[in-house]
């Protein structure tokens, strides 16, 4: 095996940003740009095809992408301060968009499997977003805006799909589906 680390343009602006990229395999791509200060983004893609395109503004805001196997592709964008995004996919052809805006925010998306997919949108502050899927083609959508808003979904099996949209402060939402056909 060889170790590869190219087609990894990063751009930090302004101070005491950090950015870590490893990528092991073929044809592995990643996009970073950070600007104010305290960022910090770690990638790591194992296998072949993998992409990522990350984006982070405001200060001390966190990034964690890890993508393993085979064509799978993650978009992250943060703006504020003090949010956290996680992505963590396995297999083969999952696909994540993470949009997360305010300060104090928190989404973590889970995907081990075949062509599974989650778009994820926050805004406001202090919200919280958990993704978790297995298996083949499941989707997941959330959209949450306002403050202190809570999802968290879990999907096993095949073919699942959820839909989620809550506005305002407070919320709670929590879904858990399974299906084999």
């Amino acid at each position: 095996m060889q170790m590869f680390i190219r087609k990894v343009p990063i751009i930090c602006l302004t101070y005491y940003n950090n950015a870590d990229v490893f990528q092991f395999d073929t044809e592995n791509y990643s996009y970073l740009s950070q600007s104010g200060d305290g960022n910090n983004a770690d990638v790591n893609q194992q296998g072949w095809y993998n992409w990522s395109d990350l984006y982070q503004s405001g200060d001390d805001n966190n990034i964690d992408v890890a993508q393993f196997m085979e064509g799978n592709n993650s978009y992250v964008n943060q703006w504020g301060d003090d949010n956290n995004g996680d992505v963590y996919q396995e297999g083969f052809h999952n696909w994540s968009n993470l949009l997360q805006g305010g300060d104090d925010n928190n989404a973590d998306v889970y995907q081990d499997g075949f062509w599974n997919g989650s778009d994820l949108f926050q805004s406001g502050n202090d919200n919280n977003a958990d993704v978790t899927q297995f298996g083949e083609s499941n989707y997941s959508y959330i959209d949450q805006y306002g403050n202190g808003n809570n999802a968290d979904v879990t999907q096993v099996g095949v073919g699942n799909m959820s839909f989620e949209t809550q506005g305002g402060n407070n919320g709670d939402v929590s879904v858990y589906q399974e299906y084999w056909p």
